[in-house]
């Protein structure tokens, strides 16, 4: 197998990275030698990845604030001229033998159309979502700056945002195709390689349980980054509290541990693998991020989706089309909380659904398909 110099360019948007850092790291231990432009505060996982750090000259988001409040540097880092530019000068001093680029990086795509430099595009959410969903919504509102940008950088306009990635040698979405909303036909360069998981399953821990009394069992999850989450957080918790169930909350870096009182059969962590928790699970409670809708149908586990934005409702709808679950409102009451967990739990059909989609996702070895298009490009 040849060996090559591979350069990623993506940023510190939460969920996107997932199915990337999985990727570099197998590159890496292939024996390719990979460096990636990124926003600093990315710096020390992509070094633990066995990967060269290279940092973006753009902002770091403001903690506490989530990407809707810094709609400025969210439209700096997707659509100007920032990211492009340093992949245009990174090609030039240090040609790399293949570039992959985030979707959501404009110009990073176009800079990887300008080089000739075998390229693909990483889509992690769901390919619809750029032809007709709600990213395609915020990328046509933006094609005037896109395209300025990409004049700059040397490329022809484009009339939609798919039309941004069409030009690449591929194009691989991060999600099994029988999740995402049917098209009657597809770009010649776009493929489906299914969801991108680590390496290494995580192994159940039943230790990470309170009690082994028998009952059903829920994860809170909603995300790595700030949607200022805490109330809705709050009204799930106390919906939990009255249910004969056992659940774990899990409120990543965006939330403090001390704003979700515990109560006895609710504990509430910072950060557990969900791969531990979901072989245990009989239902996940969620924003509906790609991501953890991806494990939680891996492991056959059925959602309660309440999307607080994003491309959240997009993934929702897709999670009740197909029977896997079932949409809440994010302003829900308490009271209506509790009694969509409670008839969930009980209730069969969404398990089995569930469970289908884990069959064929157990069919599809992601990161593997993955990393072999992209090995293909040298």
């Amino acid at each position: 197998m040849k060996k090559g110099r591979f350069l990623f360019v993506t940023l510190d948007a939460g969920g996107n990275t997932r199915p990337i850092y999985p990727i570099i790291r197998r590159l890496v231990t292939r024996g390719h030698q990979v460096a990636v432009f990124g926003q600093s505060t990315q710096a020390n996982s992509v070094r633990e990845l066995g990967a060269n750090f290279l940092p973006l000259k753009v902002p770091d988001w403001t903690p506490g604030k989530s990407l809707e409040e810094e709609m400025d540097v969210l439209s700096s880092v997707c659509f100007g001229p920032t990211v492009g530019d340093a992949v245009l000068n990174y090609v030039e001093q240090d040609a790399p033998d293949a570039l992959v680029v985030d979707c959501m990086l404009t110009s990073g795509l176009a800079a990887a159309e300008r080089s000739d430099i075998p390229s693909a595009a990483l889509v992690h959410v769901l390919y619809h979502q750029f032809v007709a969903g709600t990213m395609s919504l915020i990328w046509n509102s933006a094609l005037p700056t896109i395209n300025e940008t990409r004049s700059r950088i040397g490329v022809a306009p484009v009339g939609s945002p798919s039309a941004i990635m069409d030009p690449l040698n591929a194009v691989l979405v991060a999600c099994p195709r029988e999740f995402d909303v049917a098209l009657p036909e597809l770009p010649t360069n776009v493929q489906y390689v299914g969801a991108i998981f680590d390496q290494a399953a995580t192994p159940a821990d039943r230790s990470l349980w309170r009690t082994e009394n028998g009952r059903s069992r829920v994860l809170v999850a909603f995300g790595t980054t700030c949607q200022h989450q805490e109330e809705v957080l709050l009204r799930i918790a106390a919906a939990l509290a009255e249910l004969q169930v056992e659940a774990i909350i899990t409120v990543g870096p965006a939330v403090e541990l001390d704003t979700i009182p515990a109560v006895p059969n609710v504990a509430v962590r910072k950060y557990v693998p969900h791969g531990a928790l979901l072989p245990e699970c009989s239902l996940v409670v969620t924003h509906a991020g790609l991501g953890t809708v991806m494990a939680s149908l891996a492991h056959g586990v059925p959602l309660l989706c309440m999307p607080m934005g994003r491309e959240q409702h997009d993934n929702a709808a897709r999670v009740a089309s197909i029977g896997t679950g079932e949409v809440l409102p994010m302003d829900a009451g308490v009271d209506e909380i509790r009694t969509l967990i409670k008839e969930m739990v009980a209730t069969t059909h969404y398990r089995e659904a569930a469970r289908r989609m884990a069959e064929t996702m157990a069919q599809q070895d992601g990161l593997a398909t993955a990393v072999n298009k992209l090995e293909a490009l040298l």
